[in-house]
């Protein structure tokens, strides 16, 4: 696979996430009930796990050298998600549509700052 296709996958797949993650801010905000919030959020962390193991090993394979750095934030955003996971099943709803935007806020931030980095260092070893 070269790289732009690599970079067009990783960009339908951040769409993909951002989709994903306005179903749960959205069912907060129409009172939608805990568990419903919950299974969304489920499917949030299910695809951001997959997708963040997919850029994760494609930083391995080209040697990335900012790799650690990205796996850290990677997990910070994880364990975050899951945490927000917890208070969703635990009731605490009050804090919930702002906590969902904090997350989306920076996964924007970590897309147009580490994921442009790394789209940068895959186009930089085509050539």
């Amino acid at each position: 696979m070269s790289e732009p296709a690599v970079e067009h996958s990783m960009e339908a797949e951040h769409g993909v996430q951002f989709t994903l993650f306005n179903a749960p801010r959205d069912a907060v905000e129409s009172s939608q009930s805990r568990e419903m919030v919950g299974r969304l959020l489920d499917q949030v962390i299910d695809y951001t796990n997959v997708h963040f193991l997919s850029e994760q090993l494609m930083m391995r394979m080209y040697n990335y050298p900012d790799y650690a750095l990205h796996e850290d934030e990677h997990d910070l955003f994880m364990e975050e998600m899951n945490v927000l996971r917890d208070s969703c099943t635990k009731g605490d709803s009050s804090e919930m549509a702002q906590k969902i935007g904090d997350l989306l806020k920076w996964l924007r931030d970590h897309v147009d700052g580490m994921d442009r980095a790394l789209n940068r260092f895959l186009r930089e070893q085509r050539n």
